[in-house]
């Protein structure tokens, strides 16, 4: 019984997306940029890919749009996913029949979450085919394996925007309140937080790092940062904060952006990028946990 309400809900929120094209806009927009970087960075490369870099090593500014487009986007899914039921005040009439309100909302997020899944799909395939027809270089096993891992951290990670936007939706009185409030959580996570580990970083103040530049030996380096303790413990916990840090960590390890990850077994990568999988996993969980423990107020009052 609550299988077939939780699938006749998804289905409803599936064909209002398509029937008001918002997920056709989304793909497209997202699709073009993700193009559009992966040529950009090709043609930076000189027009071929060093031998000793991973082909995947052209999809560094992709993961710069999933982070900023594929976060605030879906964000966006989720606002119109309230929205649409808030707007038509039919969140009170469907709660009248009898559907509990965890299925209704388990069928608002899988709905979601396969339209977002749709979203990726045909985003990743466009992308590997332009990668195999620039570079001339097909995909191996392995790197197909990555590309699928990262599909995954790309659906979690936009699952937790996703979740984020539909929360203060679903919750705020007034519904433009709920977009500004999302948007605000998500300009201090997505654009201010990476910013400034990475610009506030004593390594980062030269290209190439600080100390190599000026030829600090390492146990010099050691010392001065143990005498900033303080300093890189705010610092670093400024950026744990952030999800799209996390993915952008794990994404540049598995597809070789990170040369230091090149030729490392799969098994090892994913083992030493296990704490930025598991904060993805975290957001999701948390954001989910607070969905489906606090109580909706139907009436919209």
């Amino acid at each position: 019984m609550m299988i077939s309400q939780l699938i006749a809900i998804a289905k409803k929120d599936i064909q209002d997306a398509l029937r008001t094209r918002t997920i056709f806009i989304m793909t497209g927009f997202l699709l073009v940029a993700s193009m559009v970087s992966i040529a950009v960075t090709h043609t930076a490369m000189g027009g071929r890919l060093p031998s000793d870099y991973s082909v995947l090593e052209a999809m560094r500014g992709f993961v710069e749009h999933l982070e900023i487009i594929g976060s605030a986007l879906a964000i966006l899914l989720g606002y119109r996913s309230a929205a649409n039921e808030r707007g038509h005040n039919t969140l009170a009439l469907v709660m009248t029949r009898p559907i509990r309100q965890r299925v209704f909302l388990a069928g608002k997020v899988f709905a979601s979450v396969v339209l977002i899944c749709g979203c990726l799909t045909v985003v990743f395939v466009s992308i590997s085919v332009e990668i195999m027809v620039l570079t001339g270089v097909g995909l191996s096993t392995l790197e197909v394996a990555k590309l699928a891992i990262g599909f995954a951290s790309t659906g979690l990670y936009m699952t937790a925007f996703f979740l984020l936007g539909f929360l203060f939706a679903l919750h705020l009185k007034h519904l433009s309140h709920a977009l500004l409030t999302a948007f605000s959580i998500w300009l201090v996570f997505v654009l201010i937080a990476p910013q400034i580990g990475d610009t506030l970083d004593p390594d980062n103040q030269a290209v190439g790092g600080l100390f190599s530049q000026l030829s600090v030996p390492h146990a010099q380096e050691v010392e001065i940062m143990n005498k900033l303790g303080t300093y890189e413990v705010i610092r670093t916990g400024i950026e744990q904060l952030s999800p799209s840090k996390h993915f952008e960590r794990l994404t540049f390890a598995l597809w070789g952006i990170k040369g230091s990850y090149i030729g490392m077994p799969l098994s090892e990568l994913l083992s030493a990028k296990i704490i930025d999988i598991l904060w993805l996993l975290g957001y999701v969980l948390g954001l989910g946990g607070v969905l489906f423990k606090r109580q909706v107020n139907f009436t919209g009052d």
